[in-house]
């Protein structure tokens, strides 16, 4: 996989289970972290901050 395709299917994948409703708020939270963290293991350092910033953020709670 290339990076643009690891990337996409992280984001892709975090968009879903945030979308989930079987699980509670902190468990999609928890869910889409991990996913966070595993991309940069993946990927091992050679992100672009503009994509690192985008995953971070969809990991964040956000409350209205």
């Amino acid at each position: 996989m290339t990076y643009v395709d690891l990337t996409t299917e992280i984001e892709t994948f975090i968009k879903n289970i945030l979308s989930d409703t079987t699980y509670t708020v902190e468990q999609r939270l928890g869910f889409a972290y991990g996913s966070y963290l595993t991309w940069h293991a993946l990927i091992k350092g050679t992100f672009k901050p503009e994509d690192d910033r985008r995953l971070w953020l969809l990991t964040q709670p956000h409350y209205d």
